[in-house]
């Protein structure tokens, strides 16, 4: 970092007794404290994202005849409360222990679905959803096995709520799934009140902001409120037609908008978590109690979309072995076959070799595509190592690396070699508007490696080569509209794999953010 530019690299205040001028603080000398503040974080020991994606996953710890389901987990006075939904209406049992809710019986058969409860001075308070899926209803009763009586209605079109009371402002928060037809059907948004009885005020959409990543575009379920050394969290199941994920965004803590794009906390690879051909896992609930240690867990449950034999488990935060930056979407780690930024696992196809040192792609069509883990970028980094055994012919493109919209080659962040130059667009989705195109001076060679770094910052476009400017461009409006990433040849989940690579890719990032050109 730079020292301010006085006379002597100290701040002084102004005397406008003597005429003497305060010290100016530039743009540049804060940007700089800004940048070395970032780098030099340790606050993966509370970003509860980086805890959780780097966490210990437990075993399914019980099955119930009809499913977990939708549920959440209280404990109070020394017992675990599990209200779940078993496809008939809701359920509660008891016991000291996990193991325990096992051999539990049922005590209530309560109407209504989607349960989520609290005790808020001795009075419970659960929340079911109707059997039309449209109104969510208030309850409340002297014991956790009831009996319940009815005290109010939430706004109407307002399904799988969760809420919770911030330990921020002492407000609740109730996040829920819309209901209501229309473009923000099975969105996540949250409410906000200052009682559990209401009235409810509705902050609107979680992703209004900055866009729904394609792989929980179709649906945001079972949203949860929740709140970790002094921040607030989102933890959501996103569904993409084929697979339901349990994952967790950081929300700002009064409007309850993301910050950044979702992390995905839990795959359904397992057995267990694919039964009855459904692979979805949803329903997270975040808890910790003294009885664990005080352990941050995430549980959640399978969904097997039917009333049949399914289980829970849970994710328990751990410190992070690789630290990977707030802002970063793409970042591949080749051996575990997974973006370890988001946690989504890519398609890995054709023919290749992976290693320590990258995925290396021969003269057969091989490469990587999957999930773009974030829809809009403004400010943005992409950067790319590789070695080229086997240069594109003349006017040939072999892709590299990029994000695109599907079906659709007029929204792009990518880069390419063309023949034996770096070539870079950046281009809409729809429309077209204003492309960057960007071919590089330096000419490429075989068995070298090089670093090429693509960054958007402020309008101004630069394309990179181990940190030497190769050319600019100007875009001045935000990319939207992302939806899949590929890696070593342009295949998508529609497109062809054509414009192949031949040749060792090291590495492969994308930041949203403008990382300085020493980081580059």
């Amino acid at each position: 970092m730079k020292k301010i530019t006085s006379l002597d690299g100290r701040f002084h205040d102004g005397n406008p007794a003597t005429g003497q001028l305060g010290t100016i603080v530039t743009a540049e000398w804060l940007n700089d404290v800004q940048a070395d503040l970032v780098n030099n974080d340790s606050s993966h020991r509370t970003d509860l994202i980086s805890l959780m994606r780097s966490g210990r996953h437990s075993n399914e710890l019980f099955t119930v005849d009809t499913g977990i389901n939708e549920f959440d987990l209280l404990y109070e006075a020394g017992n675990y409360h599990l209200f779940y939904d078993d496809k008939t209406g809701t359920k509660h049992r008891q016991a000291a222990t996990l193991a325990g809710l096992s051999a539990a019986d049922d005590d209530l058969a309560q109407v209504g679905y989607y349960p989520s409860a609290q005790v808020i001075d001795g009075v419970w308070h659960l929340w079911t959803c109707d059997v039309s899926f449209l109104f969510t209803n208030h309850y409340t009763a002297p014991a956790a096995a009831g009996p319940y009586v009815f005290h109010d209605a939430m706004p109407a079109n307002r399904a799988d709520v969760h809420v919770r009371r911030s330990p921020l402002d002492g407000l609740y928060y109730a996040t829920y799934k819309e209901m209501a037809a229309g473009i923000n059907h099975l969105k996540a948004g949250a409410l906000r009140s200052a009682s559990p009885n209401g009235p409810w005020v509705d902050l609107g959409y979680i992703f209004d902001d900055i866009g729904r990543a394609c792989w929980h575009s179709l649906e945001e379920a079972d949203p949860a409120a929740l709140f970790f050394a002094g921040r607030a969290y989102v933890a959501f199941s996103g569904w993409d037609g084929t697979r339901q994920r349990v994952a967790l965004v950081e929300v700002d803590p009064v409007t309850f908008k993301a910050f950044r794009p979702a992390v995905v906390i839990v795959e359904p690879n397992e057995a267990w978590q694919q039964r009855n051909g459904a692979e979805k896992v949803f329903n997270p609930v975040f808890l910790s109690v003294p009885l664990e240690g005080g352990r941050a867990r995430l549980y959640y449950s399978q969904n097997p979309g039917a009333a049949v034999t399914a289980g829970w488990a849970y994710v328990e935060a751990a410190l992070p072995e690789k630290d990977t930056k707030p802002g970063c979407a793409l970042n591949m780690d080749w051996m575990a076959r997974q973006d370890v930024s988001t946690n989504l696992r890519p398609t890995f196809h054709g023919s290749f070799l992976v290693g320590p040192d990258g995925i290396t792609l021969n003269a057969a069509t091989g490469g990587v595509y999957g999930h773009a883990g974030f829809c809009n970028a403004a400010d943005f980094t992409m950067l790319t190592e590789f070695t080229v055994t086997t240069l594109p012919g003349a006017g040939v493109y072999a892709k590299l690396c990029g994000s695109q919209v599907r079906s659709n080659d007029k929204g792009t962040i990518s880069l390419w070699l063309l023949y034996n130059k770096i070539y870079a667009q950046v281009k809409h989705a729809t429309p077209a508007v204003n492309p960057v195109v960007i071919t590089g001076g330096t000419v490429i060679t075989t068995g070298v490696r090089y670093r090429v770094s693509l960054r958007r910052l402020g309008d101004a476009v630069t394309l990179y080569l181990n940190q030497v400017v190769e050319g600019t461009g100007t875009k001045n409006e935000v990319i939207t509209g992302m939806e899949e990433m590929n890696i070593g040849n342009a295949k998508g989940s529609a497109a062809v794999a054509d414009q192949q690579f031949i040749g060792t890719i090291h590495k492969c990032q994308f930041f949203l953010e403008a990382l300085p050109v020493t980081q580059m």
